[in-house]
């Protein structure tokens, strides 16, 4: 085929000339420069599966300059490339597992404020703009950006559930519908317009925390940026093996998180992804065998081709890091307390001071809350700095506490003084959100408090303190 002329088209820009050549030119190509064939028709059969770009960017490491290494065999190229495909296939199965658990995260904690906080301006953060490209060169909220885009994605879905949704109730889906919907990049997108605290709290029970032990919502958003960005390479079957990653992976406050303690000097390869999926994972499905599966794969692939482990970031005493040992149970605290904040309604403690006691100034309002909480009168969950109220505590308009509530509160955190594997706090939520039928309720005593406040009292009084349960385990024999 003759070598066409260099020249500018006005349907393109650019001064590549060389021809497209076939899969047996193509193979002649690779073996004049010493790639040695055992099988041509094997060899083209494969090509044919995968294109000879594509693998053309597997041939490079066997290559100095234009020519193969001496002794460099296309089963060679063919194996690195099946072993890309399979830790490709193996990182999708993990990211596939946190993108599910961000989809619930997002929609739980916005479905909370509306069921279409997601298309509600007030519901999000409200500093966020974006320059829109047009003549007038104006400032949009990041929000109508977002929507416009999520629509289209809305708009184009066909899945049973949202024909059923339309079809009953109107055009668009509540927020649990909508997350479902959105693609990865979308939803990063809209984490990162919830608000601060909610953030914050999605952040820690994903395990990445701050100094203060709350969570760490700006490097847990670029985590997912790594995570969406990751995903796509393997979508797109992009070669991941020994790829530096454009979207990096920012480095946590490492003193609260001696898991990661290596994690800022490890180049953005393979092998600090690996190391971040598995933190995650150990933390939202903490019996996951994944990290021990793909490093598996990846050891034996490297004692079979002799590449080194190095090609793929991998330090030389990578197998002596905390990451790969189960996180103790206290590493797995903020994870624990976001789980109990995240199963029922509840209330940063900023947001409830703005309704709370009305009538007394902001200080006293304060002053007050944190006396009825010493007087375990109320309870909260805290995460860091940030202190969270379940709802079920307050009247519906959050001016005053429910009295009825209080009294059984006061003889709960009293009876779980003592607890050794949960707060008291954690244990009497439990006891509220469980029903019990030695009490006589089918339902949780939460749903009875109302209707039956004296029996919801008594059944708490009933309760065998922890004190009393622990000197049991201890007298125990083995003990």
């Amino acid at each position: 085929m003759p070598k066409l002329q260099a020249r500018r088209d006005p349907q393109y820009n650019s001064r590549y000339a060389k021809p497209y050549i076939f899969p047996e030119d193509q193979i002649q190509k690779l073996s004049s420069h010493g790639l040695i064939f055992s099988d041509r028709d094997q060899a083209k059969a494969f090509i044919r599966t995968c294109g000879y770009f594509r693998l053309s960017g597997y041939t490079f490491y066997f290559k100095r300059g234009k020519d193969f290494l001496p002794g460099t065999t296309f089963e060679q190229v063919q194996s690195l490339y099946q072993f890309d495909t399979e830790i490709g296939n193996k990182l999708v199965e993990a990211l596939e597992k946190i993108e599910l658990s961000l989809r619930f995260h997002v929609s739980n904690r916005l479905g909370f404020y509306h069921p279409f906080a997601h298309r509600i301006n007030k519901f999000l953060r409200q500093s966020h703009t974006v320059w829109i490209a047009s003549p007038e060169c104006i400032k949009l909220p990041k929000h109508q950006e977002w929507l416009e885009d999520y629509t289209r994605e809305e708009m184009r879905s066909q899945g049973d559930f949202v024909r059923h949704f339309t079809s009953n109730y109107g055009l668009h889906l509540p927020v649990w519908a909508a997350t479902e919907v959105m693609t990865f990049g979308t939803l990063s997108r809209l984490f990162q317009q919830m608000p601060e605290e909610d953030c914050k709290l999605i952040a820690a029970r994903m395990g990445i925390i701050d100094k203060t032990g709350g969570g760490d919502a700006k490097t847990f958003s670029n985590w997912i940026n790594h995570f969406r960005y990751l995903r796509n390479c393997c979508a797109h079957h992009s070669r991941v093996w020994n790829r530096v990653f454009d979207q990096s992976l920012s480095t946590p406050q490492v003193a609260a998180l001696p898991d990661l303690s290596e994690f800022s000097r490890l180049p953005h390869k393979l092998y600090k992804s690996i190391m971040a999926i598995r933190f995650i994972l150990a933390r939202i499905e903490p019996d996951s065998s994944w990290h021990i599966e793909i490093l598996a794969q990846i050891t034996a692939f490297t004692q079979a081709s002799g590449i080194p482990l190095g090609d793929m970031g991998f330090p030389e005493d990578w197998k002596n890091q905390k990451i790969w040992q189960a996180p103790p149970a206290e590493k797995l605290r903020a994870c624990r307390a976001a789980d109990f904040v995240t199963e029922l309604d509840i209330i940063h403690q900023a947001q409830l001071l703005q309704d709370f006691c009305k009538d007394r100034l902001p200080a006293e309002r304060k002053n007050f809350l944190r006396y009825l909480c010493k007087k375990k009168a109320i309870f909260f969950h805290q995460i860091g700095d940030a202190k969270y109220y379940p709802l079920f505590q307050f009247s519906e308009e959050k001016t005053h506490i429910k009295p009825e509530v209080a009294d059984v509160n006061e003889v709960l955190l009293d009876k779980y003084a003592y607890s050794r594997d949960r707060t008291p706090e954690q244990c009497a939520q439990d006891w509220w959100l469980s029903p019990d039928m030695a009490n006589g309720f089918s339902t949780p005593p939460i749903a009875e408090i109302e209707q039956n406040p004296h029996d919801v009292l008594k059944a708490a009084h009933r309760l065998p303190s922890s004190c009393r349960i622990i000197a049991r385990a201890y007298a125990a024999p083995g003990n």
